[in-house]
């Protein structure tokens, strides 16, 4: 009688299977491909949407949006209203999501959208022998008169402004 060999065996299986041998084909070329790895992560979240991360300091809420995720940057919406306690939560944020980081630079960036500023506190991290740049939308709580750590009065006014212009 004839051995049959592990490979033989399992070469038998996917061909008695072929549904299998496409799944696994499926998953390879997926798992592969990196632009079509994030679009899959990405529906895989929108579906099985996580419970949201929320930071609660003293009398505030700080919430993150999640606006996107690839495997070299995320941008993240920070919804705080003091710079203190939104800069407390990013570092919060950044040790849920990616534990065994490495922070190799942090800095203030400003992008302008439609005659607007909008400004990001950018994180680039070392993730398993790999860099990867997180982009805080920071806007909320930092924005062009300065933030609530720097002038408070100049920052509150602009805030006034903002939910009269609503």
């Amino acid at each position: 009688m004839d051995k049959i060999t592990i490979y033989e065996t399992i070469t038998n299986f996917l061909l008695n299977n072929w549904f299998i041998s496409i799944f696994v084909l499926l998953v390879i070329c997926i798992s592969a491909i990196p632009p079509l790895r994030d679009g899959v992560i990405q529906i895989k979240d929108w579906f099985f949407k996580k419970k949201e991360f929320k930071v609660q300091r003293k009398d505030e809420l700080i919430t993150f949006e999640y606006k996107k995720k690839t495997t070299l940057f995320d941008i993240v919406k920070v919804n705080a209203s003091t710079h203190e306690l939104g800069v407390n939560a990013e570092y919060l944020w950044i040790n849920k999501y990616y534990p065994k980081h490495k922070i190799i630079v942090q800095a203030l960036k400003t992008i302008k959208v439609n005659n607007e500023k909008l400004f990001y506190d950018v994180f680039t991290i070392e993730l398993n022998n790999k860099t990867k740049s997180i982009y805080f939308d920071i806007s909320e709580f930092f924005n062009e008169n300065g933030s609530s750590l720097i002038n408070l009065d100049k920052f509150v006014a602009s805030k006034i402004k903002e939910l009269h212009n609503k």
